[in-house]
């Protein structure tokens, strides 16, 4: 439940535009607040690309912990095209390592043609293992667990709801 997103309206056409990762981090921040002590997970496989590392600087400038997600072995070999110079390994606090391969691609599915990423299946296992590690640490130190229960069990949309309803400062939408 304590998760959100600042999500990209634009699919990540855009991600290599200079300034527009500040004005997403910006909106985000005037509509929801970033504040200090919170954490903030920027995703980018290349590790390259402007607007992702736009959003990592602008939450360490506002006190956040960024943890990034990307493949090192790309981000070493992938040229950042953000004028600081820096891909996100070398700017986030963490960084979870999808050892992907440059390209993100394992399969020749043609003459230079390659399919496969292992970004998402990693990523996505990451986070969960991620996630898993907070609800450790949350319960071993006897903190409420804000976990949304399925919906098809009794009692759970009710449950569901009182949660929403404490959180709702924090939740986001999909910015327009």
């Amino acid at each position: 439940m304590c998760v959100s997103g600042i999500y990209d309206t634009t699919g990540g056409f855009i991600e290599n535009l200079a300034g527009y990762g500040t004005q997403l981090a910006e909106r985000y921040d005037r509509l929801y607040g970033l504040r200090p002590g919170e954490t903030l997970m920027v995703i980018s496989n290349s590790g390259k690309n402007a607007a992702p590392i736009e959003v990592a600087l602008y939450a360490k400038q506002k006190g956040l912990t960024v943890v990034g997600l990307t493949s090192v072995a790309m981000s070493r070999t992938a040229r950042t095209v953000h004028p600081g110079g820096k891909n996100l390994h070398a700017i986030a606090d963490y960084v979870l390592d999808n050892c992907g391969v440059p390209g993100d691609a394992i399969v020749d599915v043609a003459a230079e043609i390659r399919a496969g990423p292992t970004s998402t299946l990693a990523g996505t296992m990451l986070l969960n293992l991620l996630l898993l590690e907070v609800v450790g640490g949350l319960k071993a130190n006897r903190h409420p667990l804000p976990i949304l229960r399925s919906q098809n069990l009794p009692g759970a949309i009710e449950y569901n709801r009182e949660l929403a309803e404490k959180y709702a400062g924090r939740l986001s939408c999909p910015l327009a």
